[in-house]
């Protein structure tokens, strides 16, 4: 089982920024935001499955909530 989180200071993002030589369209993103993940992984000799759930604060001014996603990984080690 695990858990954790970080905070996020950005001073540059190219896909809420937009080109960075011309202007184009872009939204006002938030510059610091808090993410957190938990989770939990399952090891048997050589196969490894992990499920994590991931909530990232909002990068952008006007978003209405945080993202949240789910992942599934499996690993085999030879």
């Amino acid at each position: 089982v695990f858990a954790g989180g970080s905070a996020n200071l950005v001073a540059r993002d190219l896909t809420l920024d937009g080109n960075s030589f011309r202007d184009g369209p872009h939204v006002t993103k938030e510059p610091f935001f808090a993410a957190g993940e938990a989770g939990i992984s399952l090891w048997l000799q050589h196969f490894q499955t992990t499920f994590s759930y991931v909530i990232w604060g909002r990068e952008f001014q006007g978003q209405d909530q945080a993202s949240q996603f789910a992942a599934v990984t499996a690993s085999v080690c030879f």
